[in-house]
């Protein structure tokens, strides 16, 4: 668990303290049943283990992610391989807060060292995320680990060692919500050239920036590199490797306050609302709008989390939803929201394609546009520059027909007087 000082706790539940215990008895020597007929309904419980203050956060903890349990961290710069069996225990969550900073804890080490008081609880790793521009720091509020993808990641030129680093970074990347809302792309294992500290944020997409925390960042389970991402008004998809996002919903009547994709249906996404309504976004049947919304409770919804399916082909899927005022609400899905509707994933797979295109075309319209603009003002500065020449030129040839009038009216007079002359009418 995490608390308001920055710290990990970790707990070590009993039967009796979870409820499940007849004739258990805790440290005071009672059973539940003793302690149920005295009044005694919460059981105090104290965490086992507790990280040091000073190697911890500096503000509330906003986020925890598990990694693979097929994750080996290097206690060096963070150094990510998959060395460990994929149904083996969990050994590493990362956790992330106001004041930037990305920990990595090594829980197993942990939780082997529950019983030594001496052993300190420590992250194994830390990355500082700062601002590129202001060198301030990055709170975030949203993580998501997302190892690259093989495609993406660039074939080395050079077998052998080389080929290993690749590796290691490919496994140490993650997505990342900050405080204002903007979405960004790290990898906590960046190395730094020469005398430059390492570039930890790789992208940083500014389009969702409401200058308020986004309420849910989550990846589809259909598809592995479509995002989803809730704000204030309005909710995002992002696909990996695309600057812009791909879609952009429209503003809500009242606030969201969370949101998840659904774990059957491709293109079905709920969405909490500050009202206590749920939104159920079908993009099979339209995008413009939700198809439908159920009010749920009178407060704002503050979790949607899928209940994992006990047996195999079982149909019935059920929705735990919490709310503001700590009521725990569990929907069970109607059948057209769990069984995939025909050819529902070619049709989003189809649709993000589509979209990605629409993205890259106005991208390079807007390229096309802002060189088309420059071009115009070039012309148009250069005009002005030619403008007083004009001017000038006008003037000298003003001066040149007035210069003309004044000769030709000189010589006119002058035959004027020879005439008068010759006829002697000239003036004594």
């Amino acid at each position: 668990g995490v608390l308001s000082s920055g710290q990990l706790a970790i707990w070590k539940l009993s039967d009796y303290e979870l409820g499940v215990s007849v004739g258990q008895k805790n440290a005071r020597g009672a059973t539940q049943a003793d302690d149920d007929r005295k009044g005694h309904h919460q059981p105090e419980i104290r965490e086992r283990m507790l990280s040091t203050i000073d190697d911890s956060h500096k503000r509330p903890v906003m986020a925890l992610e598990w990694l693979p349990a097929k994750l080996e961290i290097a206690q060096r710069k963070g150094r990510t391989t998959e060395a460990n069996p994929e149904d083996g225990p969990v050994k590493f969550l990362v956790s992330t807060a106001g004041d930037g900073q990305m920990l990595i804890w090594d829980v197993k080490s942990a939780i082997d060292n529950l019983t030594e008081s001496d052993v300190p609880f420590k992250p194994l790793h830390k990355v500082q995320l700062q601002r590129q521009d202001s060198g301030t720091e990055m709170g975030c509020c949203q993580l998501l680990y997302a190892p690259a993808a093989p495609e993406q990641a660039e074939k080395p030129k050079e077998e052998g060692a080389k080929k290993q680093k690749k590796e290691e970074r490919v496994h140490s990347c993650f997505w990342a919500s900050t405080e204002e809302g903007e979405l960004i792309f790290g990898d906590w294992a960046a190395k730094g050239e020469e005398d430059r500290k390492p570039e930890v944020i790789k992208r940083m997409s500014t389009v969702s920036k409401t200058f308020r925390p986004m309420l849910s960042l989550e990846k589809s389970p259909i598809f592995g590199d479509i995002l989803l991402g809730v704000t204030d008004w309005s909710f995002f998809l992002w696909r990996e490797g695309v600057e812009q996002h791909l879609f952009q919903s429209c503003y809500a009547s009242a606030y969201f306050t969370c949101g998840c994709w659904s774990p059957t249906r491709p293109g079905v996404i709920f969405l909490g609302r500050l009202d206590g309504q749920l939104e159920v976004w079908d993009f099979l049947d339209q995008s413009h709008k939700p198809s439908f919304s159920h009010q749920v409770a009178s407060g704002a919804l503050t979790c949607l989390q899928f209940l994992k399916q006990e047996k195999r082909g079982h149909s019935e899927q059920r929705l735990a939803i919490g709310d503001e005022q700590g009521h725990l609400h569990v929907l069970v899905m109607p059948a057209n929201l769990v069984k995939e509707q025909g050819k529902e994933k070619p049709y989003m797979l189809d649709f993000f394609d589509r979209e990605e295109r629409r993205v890259a075309y106005f991208a390079e319209r807007r390229t096309r546009l802002e060189g088309l603009r420059e071009e115009i003002e070039k012309h148009a500065q250069e005009a002005d520059a030619a403008a007083p020449a004009e001017e000038g030129d006008d003037a000298a040839l003003a001066d040149m027909e007035s210069q003309a009038m004044k000769a030709a009216e000189e010589a006119y007079q002058k035959l004027e007087r020879q005439f008068r002359e010759e006829l002697g009418l000239t003036d004594n």
